[in-house]
C-alpha cells in the first residue's frame, strides 16, 4: 500500500533513523525452521510482511532464521 510506505519513510524522516537491515520475525513458533507443518503458511506469510515492511524503509538486506 502506497500511503503505508510514505507513512514509513515519513516515520523514519522525522526521528533521524537511518535503516540499513533488518530481522525477520523469530522465536519458537514463527522461525523457519519450527518443526510444526500447520504453522508453515502463517510463518510464511509473516515473513512477507516483514519483506515488505523492511521494504517500505528502504532496507535491501533481512536476515532469517533457518
Amino acid at each position: 500500500n502506497s500511503s503505508e510506505r510514505f507513512f514509513y519513510k515519513d516515520l523514519a524522516g522525522e526521528t533521524g533513523l537511518v535503516f540499513t537491515d533488518a530481522h525477520a520475525p523469530f522465536g519458537t513458533y514463527v522461525d523457519m525452521n519450527c518443526p510444526i507443518p500447520e504453522l508453515r503458511k502463517e510463518k510464511i506469510l509473516r515473513a512477507r510482511l516483514a519483506m515488505e515492511i523492511a521494504s517500505d524503509f528502504g532496507i535491501n538486506t533481512i536476515t532469517f532464521h533457518t
